[in-house]
């Protein structure tokens, strides 16, 4: 596990830290709280530490678990893995497997969908709730913006610039909050440097690649989204988002079609960071099972 910088502020994430050991290497994770358990998903080129305050809200009523992936936050990020979303996925479900996990609420974002998902479409008995935070489980073929983005991001042009400009966690990732507490250096650096070693950021190269190459992959996945049909669904959508636009809230809607959906205008590709309240209350919601109402407010 990463060894924390002296900047990093502990107050902001005082969380006891743990380690689950991977073929790939020991991803971090923190377990706070009892009860029922909420699981954290982060995506790119996000960790546990975005969560932050949806741990620290909901510790007092249940038991909150926020992993990093392996080449993320605090885990280990070995220069042979492949960073690959079905191998991340491999690697949630074993960890998922190991705390032996029940009544699960998933809270996921961006690539948080595609890497805990299939585990939930695994185990459907095992899932209480879903809080679907700006995120997909389908090909992105044939969409243009997806397709240059990921052309651009995950070729040689955008592996320059995440490896030596930190582009991402760096210049991106600020440009995706709303919320200005968050775009602070003071708040924001613990996304930014953590990663300082352009080297161990190939995570964050590998997945923009992997939005057209995991396609087939992630297609065989949303086939069986009806699995997951009549567990307590909240899509909690950042309507300033540019990637995940009212399109991809519709197909969620399409495949989860009895989901609750609370549209935030003053949010955008992280709500849990941008509006935690809401992603709180959204968990809130699938813990006591009333997530079962419609607001098609997209």
């Amino acid at each position: 596990m990463q060894t924390l910088p002296s900047w990093f502020d502990h107050s902001r994430y005082p969380f006891e830290p743990r380690t689950f050991a991977t073929p790939a290497g020991d991803m971090h994770y923190v377990d706070e709280g009892a009860g029922q358990p909420v699981v954290c998903v982060h995506g790119n080129p996000d960790w546990s530490f975005s969560y932050r305050h949806v741990i620290a809200g909901l510790t007092g009523e249940c038991r909150v678990i926020a992993c990093d992936h392996i080449g993320f936050g605090l885990s280990d990020k070995p220069g042979d893995f492949d960073y690959r979303v079905r191998s991340h996925a491999a690697n949630f479900a074993a960890f998922a497997d190991h705390l032996d996990l029940h009544r699960v609420v998933l809270v996921v974002n961006d690539w948080g969908g595609p890497i805990a998902l299939p585990w939930a479409l695994d185990h459907p008995d095992r899932v209480a709730g879903l809080v679907l935070c700006n995120t997909y489980l389908w090909s992105a073929k044939g969409e243009r913006l997806f397709e240059a983005f990921s052309a651009v991001m995950g070729g040689p042009v955008g592996r320059l610039l995440i490896r030596r400009a930190n582009l991402f966690a760096g210049v991106l990732h600020p440009l995706m909050l709303r919320r200005r507490a968050s775009r602070r250096w003071a708040v924001r650096r613990h996304i930014a440097e953590i990663t300082r070693n352009g080297r161990q950021r190939k995570g964050q190269w590998v997945f923009p690649r992997e939005i057209v190459e995991s396609g087939p992959w992630q297609e065989e996945q949303w086939a069986r989204i009806a699995t997951l049909a009549q567990i307590p669904t909240s899509i909690v959508w950042g309507a300033r988002d540019p990637i995940f636009r009212k399109k991809e809230c519709r197909h969620w809607l399409a495949g989860l079609p009895h989901s609750e959906v609370i549209k935030l205008d003053d949010a955008a590709h992280y709500p849990h960071e941008d509006r935690p309240d809401a992603v709180i209350a959204a968990v809130r919601r699938c813990l006591s099972a009333e997530g079962g109402s419609t607001q098609r407010s997209t």
